[in-house]
């Protein structure tokens, strides 16, 4: 993989993107994710991938950023909905 921007991990083989990973190969994918989360891996960070239709490049990456107020409040909501916390 590369690291690309400080942003983003770009997959080193033809992948198009998360369309293209399914039960049988998940686990192939791990190690970019834990690329990502090496990088981005606080409770702040959220790891991200572009789906059909919402992509600059046919390749498989993985941008990783910290979130803003925004992020903050939604992730706040979405815990308190599906965890009770």
């Amino acid at each position: 993989y590369c690291v690309m921007g400080g942003y983003m991990i770009v997959a080193g083989f033809p992948c198009t993107g998360m369309e293209s990973i399914n039960g049988g190969n998940a686990g192939s994918f791990n190690f970019l994710m834990s690329a990502a989360r090496s990088h981005c891996g606080d409770e702040h960070c959220v790891l991200i991938t572009n789906p059909v239709g919402r992509r600059t490049q046919e390749q498989f990456h993985i941008h990783y950023r910290h979130y803003n107020g925004g992020g903050a409040s939604l992730k706040s909501r979405l815990e308190r909905s599906l965890c009770g916390t």
